[in-house]
């Protein structure tokens, strides 16, 4: 059984509308915790209820009894997921769910692949803390923060404006809590607690107005640095990494693990459609970097040459296939 609790979602799941309750939310990340991210196909995966009620903090008796309805809910989860042309898909999330002498069976729906499976670009990965949070608000507005606004700190813009009105949707609260103050104390508060002091994010907001009522809100967005990178220790082998750094030329740099990380995404965005390898579009740049002996900041300098390739290394190694083929 795998429960390393490190997991990968698409960034549409962050925006996407559904309902769940706590424990359902929590049975939805649980059961893909048990699956083979790195697979072509979903497989069938098993787990004791035992297990699942102590990993997510919750009450053994009462799962018992809450159960089967857990997982008939789950099984009639439907997600809207919203396209580039702002309609609306709408996706079954289960294939087959059934419970048995302490057991649960599980499959995704194979149309979930494309927001599940060999994500390489346009995901983020979710906190394990995550499972373990008191309020399915936190949860959702935590993937939200994550997938898209979370981009924009990687920019260094670090704020991300969502209409109250958008914001209610996601959260399925559309025509509840009028009244500002009400939501705030209900959910965001509250949300706002669990997320920055039990995940890698932290956040603050500020209220947009429109005329006398709150209109939208203004999230200020920022990492917990070191959570971040124990959660990415955890997730990337040190062997892993050293052989990335060996590959891409970068042994003699002090750079972190989340450093390395953000540097491969970024060759990973520039160079995989065009069939380079991004070890060495990274170590040509890196060796670029060298040549000009005028970075002060090395990480900042690598990282925008990477994004604007300044060595021009894809036409350098496209030159070398010529070569050698």
């Amino acid at each position: 059984m795998k429960t390393e609790g490190l997991i990968k979602l698409h960034n549409s799941i962050g925006e996407a509308r559904y309902k769940l309750n706590l424990a359902e939310q929590k049975f939805f990340i649980y059961a893909v915790m048990q699956i083979r991210q790195e697979n072509e196909n979903f497989e069938r995966v098993q787990f004791n209820i035992k297990d699942f009620a102590n990993f997510v903090n919750l009450d053994i008796k009462r799962l018992y009894t809450d159960i089967d309805r857990i997982i008939e809910n789950v099984m009639s989860l439907v997600i809207s997921v919203k396209k580039s042309n702002k309609k609306w898909s709408k996706y079954n999330l289960t294939q087959k769910c059934e419970y048995e002498n302490g057991h649960i069976e599980f499959k995704f729906n194979a149309d979930m692949k494309p927001f599940l499976l060999k994500l390489k670009e346009h995901y983020f990965l979710e906190n394990p803390n995550v499972i373990k949070f008191r309020s399915w608000y936190s949860i959702r507005l935590y993937d939200l923060l994550k997938s898209v606004a979370y981009k924009q700190v990687k920019h260094n813009q670090g704020a991300f404006i969502y209409l109250l009105e958008d914001l209610k949707e996601i959260l399925r609260l559309e025509g509840k809590y009028s009244r500002f103050n009400s939501f705030r104390e209900k959910v965001i508060e509250p949300a706002m607690t669990e997320i920055n002091e039990k995940s890698d994010i932290s956040f603050e907001y500020e209220k947009i107005m429109k005329g006398r009522s709150v209109s939208a809100l203004k999230f200020i967005i920022s990492e917990n640095a070191d959570e971040d990178i124990v959660f990415l220790d955890k997730l990337y082998p040190k062997e892993k990494i050293e052989e990335i750094k060996i590959k891409t030329g970068l042994t003699k740099e002090n750079f972190n693990i989340k450093q390395i990380i953000e540097l491969c995404e970024i060759a990973v965005l520039k160079a995989e459609s065009i069939d380079v390898d991004i070890h060495d579009y990274i170590r040509i740049n890196y060796e670029e970097m060298l040549k000009k002996k005028t970075a002060r900041n090395k990480f900042a300098w690598l990282k925008k040459a990477l994004e604007e390739d300044y060595a021009s290394a894809i036409a350098q190694i496209k030159l070398n296939y010529r070569i050698g083929s």
